[in-house]
C-alpha cells in the first residue's frame, strides 16, 4: 500500500480498519468503509497516477470483500467499475483495461450470462493478440479463458481444439509442471470428459493431478480443482467407488483449506452428495444435499448457478427416494429458476428438465414426463450433436418415458444410431475391461428399451440380437482375452511382454487390496493401473494388427440366430429372458432358428419376488427374517416382526410363490418347449438367481421333465463351446482334483454331520456376517474395512467334507484322481500347481469348503481354504478378483461350498463373482449353488452326481438325474425337499 502516501496517507489507515473489519466478518461495513474511502480520492493534476493506483487498489480490495462474502453480483459491479477506470486513464485496448474486462467476462459466464461473456472474450482475444503476439501469456490466457466459456456453453469441441493448442504453446514455451501449462491441461482434460473421450480423460487429469500436487501441494486450489476433475472422469465412468473416494477426500481437503462455509467447500459437498446417491447411501446424501443448498442460498443467493446445482442435487435424491410430490416440486422451481438465470439451451438448464422429467415420470404423469424429457433429449441433440454421451443417456430416459406412456413410435426411428453410437463410445481404446463394464451399464437399459420396442413391431430377430448385445459383453471379452494368451500364437518375445502387463496388474491389485483406508495411496497405485492399463491395450492393438490369429481369438464374433444349428445340441430348446423393469421379454431358439419371442406378462416387484422364493424354498432365511405378500402377485423379505405393507401377510410354503414364477415365466413357452429333453437358459437381473429346475409345472419340479443349464448368452455358449472343443485335444489330462477339509482351526473338532458350509458359530458369525452386510449396505464404498473384517473372521472345520472327498475318489473309476485335503487344502498349494502347469491338466475340480459371499463386491467372493499357518502374502481366501490370474483347462469346476452361483447382479453382464472369474481363468462349465448348503446331503449328492459324470454321462444329464432322484426319494424322505437339491445349477457348455 505504498502509493496511500502523502495526501493519501489517511486512506491507509481506513483500509487497513476494512480489513480489520472483514476478518471479524463485517463485510458490509467494511464495504462502506471502502465506499467512502473510493468517494474521498481527488484527482491530482500534477501526479495523475496517485489517485489511478489509489482507486484501482481500493476496488481490488472491494472485489475481494464481495468475493469473501460470496455476493458474484456485487463483484461484477465493482470489476465493471475497474474497467471503466482503466478505459479511462489507460485505454479501452491497453492491457490492464483488457485483463479487467477478461475479469468482467469470467464472472459474467459465472452468473450464467455466458453468451455475453463470450462476445466480450473474442474482442479481448483479437486485441490482446494485436498488444502482446500470439505467444504472449496474456494472450494465451485470454484464449484459454474463452474455451472455458465454450465448455460453459456446451461448445465441447471447439473448446478442446482450442484448448490442446494451447496446452502445447504453453509446454513449448514454459514447460510440463509449469502453472499456466497445467491449467491449459486441466482443461483438455475436462473437456475430454465432457466428450466423452473418457480414457485420455482419465489419463491427462491423473498426470496433472499429480504435477500439481507435486509442485504445490495437497490443498492447494489449483490441485483441488484437478481432484474435482479426476473424481468427475471416474463418475461419468460409473467407477462408484473411486469417484465416491475422490469425493470424500475433496471435501475433508476443501473445509480444511477454505473452512466448512465456503463455496468451494460447500460446493464439495454438493458433490459428494450426488456421489453418495449413485451409490445408494440415500438418507446420508439427502441430508448433506439439503444442508448444502440452505447453505448456498444464505451464502450466495437463491438463484447463483451453484444454489441451483445443489438444488438440482437435492430434487434427484429425493425421487429416487420415493418422495414424488417433493421432489416434483423442487425439480420445477429448479428448471424454471436455472432456463431464467441460464436460457434454455445451457447444459445445465438441459439437465435440470431432465431432473424435473424424472421426477414426474416417478410421480406417474408420463405424458408431461415424456414431454420434459423429449425436449431436454433435443435440446442435447442440438447443443451437443445426436453421438454425444450426454445425448445418449438424455435419449435413454425420453425411451423410458415413451415406454411408460405407450408412445414407443415417437422414438423408434433414433434407436439404430443409438445402439451405433454406444457400441463406438464402449469401443474406445484404452479403457480397461471393468470401465468398459461400468461405462456400458450406463447405457443397456436404452438396449432393453430398444429390444421391447423391435418385439412390440415384431421384428423378433432384431429384438433377440439386442438381447444378445444386453448380456455378458465383458465377460465375452476378458474370456476371449484370455482364451487369446494362452493360446500360443505369439512369438516369444509378444508372449513375454503379454505376460509382463499380466503381471504388472496382478501385482496392482494385490496392492490395492493392501492399501485399505488410503484415499491417496490408492488413488496413486490406481494411477498406475490405468497407465498399466493403457500400455496394454496399446500392446494388444499392435498384437492384433501383426498375427492374425491372435486378432481371430481377442474379438469373438456376436452370435446369431443363424448360428443356433451348430451351437444347440439335438432335441434342446435355448431360452434367452431379458428383463426390462418389471417386464421380461422371452425368447425360445431351437436349431432351426426363433421359434417363439414374446412379452411376458409384467410382474411388479419381480426381482423382490424371486429373491423372496430362492430363500424360502431353500430354507435360507436368516434369523428374524420372513417372506410376506403384499398382493396377489407380489411377495417381499422383511422382518418377521415388522410388516412391509399395510393388510401384508406372512408366508412360509414355497409352493405358491414357485406357481406365480412358472406361470408367468414357463407357461407361455409351454408349446414351444414341450418334450425338448434340455433346457439352456439365459437367465438376465434377478432371474440370475432363480433354480427354474424348481419351478413347480402340472405339479412337479420342472426338473422331471427336463435337463436344465444355464449360460449368460448365446455368444458365451458359442466360445465356451469352442473351448471345449480345444480341450478335447488336449493329450494326457488327468480327471479329477479335489480339495477339501481345509484346516480353518488348529485343534481336532467332533464331526458335526448337518454342518453348513458356511462361518463358524459365535463370534465369527458376527465378523463374517457384518463384513458382508457392510459391503452390501455400503454397495463398495467401504469394501477396504470389509476385506479386514473377513480377515479376522474364523472358519469351524468341515470334517464331513473329508467323507465326501474320499466318497466321490470311490466311484470316480476311471483316469487319475488326485485330492488335497487337510493341512494340503491351501492357498499355497494350489499357487504352487499352478505355478507349476500342474492346475491346468485336470478336467475337472472339486471343492468342498466354505464359500464367503459378498453380492456388493463381487471381488471379495471366495472359496475360503486353509486358513492355520499361512506364510506371509497368503491369507487362505481364494477370491473372484485372483482367479482370472490362474490358467485352468477344465470341462468342468465343481464348487460344493455356499453361495457361490450367487453374485452382484449387473446390468449388461449377469451375476459377477466366483463363476465369473472362473470363465476368465479358462473353466469351461460350473457346478455352484443359490444357497448354503449342508455337509451330509451335498457329501451324498456330490458322491452320486460324480457316479454319474464317470459313468460318461454328460453333466448336464448327470445333473438332472441326480436331482431327480433326490425329488423322487431315492436318498430319503427328507432329501426330496428342494431344499437339499435345487441349489444347485450348472452354467457353461
Amino acid at each position: 500500500m505504498r502509493i496511500l502516501d502523502g495526501p493519501l496517507l489517511p486512506l491507509r489507515d481506513k483500509v487497513v480498519e476494512a480489513r480489520g473489519l472483514a476478518q471479524r466478518g463485517a463485510f458490509r461495513d467494511a464495504e462502506d468503509l471502502l465506499q467512502q474511502s473510493l468517494d474521498t480520492v481527488a484527482d491530482e493534476a500534477a501526479n495523475p497516477m496517485r489517485p489511478y493506483l489509489a482507486r484501482d487498489l481500493l476496488l481490488d480490495r472491494l472485489i475481494d470483500n464481495a468475493a469473501a462474502r460470496f455476493d458474484d453480483e456485487a463483484q461484477l459491479r465493482f470489476i465493471d467499475r475497474k474497467v471503466a477506470l482503466r478505459t479511462a486513464f489507460w485505454g479501452a485496448d491497453a492491457n490492464a483495461t483488457l485483463a479487467a474486462r477478461n475479469a468482467f467476462a469470467l464472472q459474467l459466464c459465472k452468473l450464467g450470462r455466458c453468451a455475453e461473456a463470450l462476445e466480450m472474450q473474442d474482442e479481448i482475444e483479437r486485441k490482446t493478440l494485436a498488444l502482446a503476439g500470439p505467444d504472449a501469456r496474456n494472450t494465451l490466457v485470454a484464449r484459454h479463458n474463452r474455451t472455458v466459456t465454450l465448455a460453459q456453453m456446451g461448445r465441447y469441441a471447439e473448446a478442446l481444439e482450442a484448448s490442446q493448442g494451447l496446452a502445447a504453446r504453453a509446454e513449448a514455451r514454459w514447460g510440463a509442471n509449469d502453472a499456466t501449462t497445467l491449467r491449459f491441461r486441466n482443461a483438455v482434460a475436462t473437456f475430454y470428459t465432457d466428450l466423452g473421450r473418457y480414457a485420455e480423460a482419465l489419463a491427462l487429469h491423473e498426470r496433472v493431478y499429480e504435477a500439481r500436487k507435486t509442485t504445490l501441494g495437497a490443498s492447494a486450489p489449483d490441485t483441488l480443482s484437478s481432484l474435482a476433475s479426476l473424481s468427475a472422469s471416474y463418475s461419468a465412468l460409473a467407477r462408484r467407488r473411486e469417484a465416491l473416494a475422490l469425493s470424500q477426500r475433496l471435501h475433508e481437503l476443501s473445509a480444511a483449506a477454505y473452512g466448512p462455509q465456503h463455496p468451494g467447500t460447500l460446493n464439495a459437498a454438493a458433490a459428494l452428495a450426488l456421489e453418495l446417491r449413485r451409490a445408494g447411501r440415500l438418507e446420508e446424501a439427502r441430508r448433506m444435499a439439503a444442508a448444502t443448498w440452505e447453505r448456498l442460498r444464505e451464502v450466495l443467493g437463491p438463484r447463483h448457478p451453484d444454489t441451483l446445482y445443489a438444488m438440482n442435487i437435492h430434487a434427484s435424491i429425493l425421487e429416487q427416494m420415493g418422495a414424488h410430490a417433493e421432489a416434483l416440486a423442487v425439480s420445477t422451481q429448479a428448471y424454471e429458476a436455472r432456463r431464467e438465470v441460464m436460457g434454455e439451451l445451457h447444459p445445465l438448464t438441459l439437465a435440470a428438465r431432465q431432473s424435473l422429467g424424472r421426477a414426474l415420470l416417478s410421480a406417474g404423469d408420463t405424458q408431461r414426463a415424456l414431454a420434459e424429457l423429449t425436449q431436454a433429449h433435443e435440446g442435447h441433440a442440438r447443443l451437443l450433436g445426436l453421438q454425444h454421451p450426454y445425448t445418449l443417456l438424455a435419449l435413454v430416459e425420453r425411451l423410458r418415458a415413451a415406454i411408460a406412456a405407450d408412445r414407443i413410435d415417437d422414438v423408434r426411428h433414433l434407436l439404430p444410431a443409438f445402439r451405433t453410437d454406444v457400441e463406438a463410445l464402449r469401443a474406445q481404446h484404452g479403457l480397461s475391461s471393468k470401465s468398459r463394464r461400468t461405462l456400458f451399464e450406463r447405457y443397456v437399459e436404452g438396449y432393453r428399451h430398444y429390444a421391447l420396442a423391435s418385439l412390440r413391431e415384431g421384428a423378433s430377430e432384431q429384438a433377440f440380437q439386442l438381447a444378445e448385445l444386453s448380456k455378458a459383453r465383458t465377460l465375452l471379452e476378458s474370456t476371449a482375452l484370455q482364451r487369446a494368451n494362452r493360446a500360443g500364437v505369439l512369438p516369444s518375445a509378444a508372449q513375454e511382454a503379454v505376460e509382463r502387463h499380466e503381471a504388472e496388474l496382478a501385482a496392482l491389485d494385490r496392492a490395492l487390496d493392501e492399501a485399505k483406508g488410503q484415499t491417496d495411496r490408492r488413488q496413486a497405485l490406481e494411477s498406475e493401473r490405468n497407465r498399466v492399463v493403457r500400455a496394454y491395450a496399446d500392446l494388444q492393438r499392435e498384437l492384433r494388427e501383426r498375427h492374425p490369429k491372435y486378432r481371430l481369438l481377442m474379438d469373438p464374433p456376436q452370435a446369431t440366430l443363424a448360428d443356433a444349428a451348430k451351437l444347440l445340441p439335438a432335441n434342446s430348446a435355448f431360452l434367452s429372458y431379458l428383463t426390462d423393469g418389471d417386464r421380461v421379454l422371452a425368447f425360445v431358439v431351437e436349431r432351426r432358428g426363433l421359434v417363439q419371442a414374446v412379452e411376458l406378462p409384467a410382474l411388479p416387484g419381480l426381482s423382490d419376488t424371486v429373491e423372496a422364493y430362492r430363500k424360502l424354498v431353500g430354507d435360507a432365511l436368516e434369523g428374524g427374517q420372513a417372506v410376506w405378500k403384499l398382493g396377489p402377485a407380489r411377495y417381499r423379505i422383511a422382518p418377521s416382526n415388522t410388516p412391509p405393507a399395510p393388510g401384508a401377510e406372512q408366508v412360509g410354503d414355497a409352493r405358491p410363490i414357485g406357481e406365480l414364477l412358472a406361470s408367468h415365466l414357463l407357461a407361455p413357452l409351454a408349446s414351444a418347449t414341450a418334450g425338448r429333453e434340455r433346457l439352456i437358459v439365459s437367465p438376465d437381473a434377478a432371474l440370475a438367481l432363480l433354480p427354474f429346475e424348481a419351478l413347480p409345472v402340472g405339479g412337479e419340479p420342472l426338473t422331471r421333465r427336463h435337463d436344465v443349464s444355464y449360460v449368460q448368452s448365446l455368444s458365451m455358449l458359442a466360445l465356451l463351446q469352442s473351448r471345449t472343443a480345444e480341450y478335447r485335444q488336449l493329450r494326457a489330462r488327468r480327471t479329477l482334483l479335489a480339495v477339501g477339509n481345509p484346516r480353518y482351526q488348529g485343534g481336532a473338532e467332533a464331526p458335526r454331520p448337518a454342518a453348513a458350509r458356511s462361518a463358524a458359530d459365535g463370534g465369527a458369525v458376527d465378523a463374517v456376517a457384518a463384513a458382508q452386510s457392510l459391503a452390501e449396505t455400503e454397495t463398495e464404498v467401504d469394501v477396504d474395512e470389509a476385506i479386514g473384517m473377513l480377515r479376522e473372521a474364523s472358519w469351524e472345520n468341515l470334517p464331513g467334507t473329508a467323507r465326501e472327498i474320499e466318497a466321490v475318489r470311490g466311484v470316480v473309476r476311471r483316469g487319475r484322481v488326485d485330492t488335497l485335503t487337510g493341512d494340503s487344502a491351501t492357498e499355497s498349494k494350489l499357487r504352487s500347481l499352478d505355478r507349476e502347469g500342474e492346475l491346468s491338466k485336470y478336467r475337472y475340480l472339486l471343492f468342498s469348503v466354505h464359500g464367503y459371499l459378498s453380492t456388493a463386491v463381487p471381488a471379495l467372493s471366495a472359496l475360503v481354504l486353509g486358513q492355520v499357518a499361512n506364510p506371509p502374502g497368503i491369507d487362505g481366501y481364494l477370491t473372484a478378483a485372483e482367479w482370472p490370474g490362474y490358467t485352468l483347462r477344465s470341462d468342468l469346476v465343481v464348487m460344493s461350498a455356499c453361495d457361490t452361483g450367487v453374485g452382484k447382479v449387473v446390468h449388461g453382464e449377469g451375476v459377477m463373482g466366483l463363476p465369473y472369474a472362473l470363465y476368465v481363468a479358462g473353466n469351461t462349465s460350473t457346478l455352484m449353488t443359490l444357497w448354503p448348503v449342508a455337509d451330509e446331503s451335498t457329501a451324498r449328492f456330490m458322491t452320486a452326481f460324480f457316479a454319474r459324470l464317470s459313468a460318461n454321462e454328460t453333466p448336464q444329464q448327470a445333473l438332472s438325474a441326480t436331482k431327480r432322484a433326490f425329488a423322487d426319494g431315492a436318498h430319503g424322505e427328507k432329501l426330496r425337499k428342494p431344499a437339499y437339491w435345487a441349489p444347485f445349477v450348472l452354467y457353461g457348455s
